[in-house]
């Protein structure tokens, strides 16, 4: 019997657009483990904080897509589905809309000794994507991806007892492997991005990405081998 090629299901536009298993499965699991580092319970307020994580970074996400339009209309077959048409840019901002609608309904229902780092997560997504536009500075784009996951670790823990150096060990730790992650897609993306940006790999060049990527992963080796 011949076997009939199994037909390709294309995900829903909105999907493409958040792609929340890309990232927010990991954000949630930064803010959980501090919460339980810091010998915190499960109750209301670790939930509050859970949907802060998952809706602002959501929201990086989508304005993030909204910056690249004209970058990611380059490729053969665009991930971004405001790049092929499949979703229209008044869409997408609607859906950033709401989902900072949602990140600031959190801020104002979690303890107000949390609102300076939230407010460091909204400045750190927003400033990536426009006014600053860190991700074509090189170097400073890798303290940014690094910002991400230690910010929601950092609130995470925080949330339940003060930062003391295991809470410091642990955000330290998150930082270095969300640089770690950028520059390994810096380094996929390195041919897309290199006429058209000037992030860290395409500054420093491939190779020294690479040692540089080894020697994060040598220092949090360290890290957790003196702690």
């Amino acid at each position: 019997m011949v076997k009939m090629p199994e037909a390709v299901v294309e995900r829903h536009p909105l999907r493409r657009l958040i792609r929340f298993e890309a990232y927010g499965i990991l954000f949630i699991l930064a803010g959980l483990f501090g919460a339980l580092l810091a010998s915190g319970s499960p109750n209301l307020t670790l939930a509050i904080l859970l949907v802060f994580v998952a809706a602002s970074s959501a929201f990086g996400f989508v304005i993030n897509d909204i910056s690249d339009i004209a970058l990611d209309a380059r490729a053969h077959k665009p991930r971004n589905p405001l790049a092929d048409g499949s979703l229209s840019c008044r869409t997408a901002k609607i859906v950033s809309a709401i989902l900072l609608a949602v990140t600031l309904a959190c801020m104002a229902l979690l303890p107000a000794d949390l609102l300076i780092l939230e407010l460091a997560v909204l400045f750190v997504f927003i400033t990536y994507s426009f006014w600053i536009e860190v991700k074509n500075i090189a170097g400073l784009d890798l303290v940014y991806h690094a910002l991400f996951p230690a910010l929601y670790g950092w609130l995470g823990y925080v949330l339940f007892q003060p930062l003391d150096l295991t809470g410091i060990v642990y955000v330290l730790l998150l930082g270095i492997f969300g640089a770690v992650g950028e520059l390994g897609n810096e380094i996929r993306d390195l041919e897309k991005d290199r006429h058209v940006r000037k992030n860290t790999v395409v500054v420093m060049g491939e190779r020294p990405a690479f040692y540089l990527t080894l020697g994060l992963l040598v220092l949090a080796l360290a890290i957790i081998a003196i702690f």
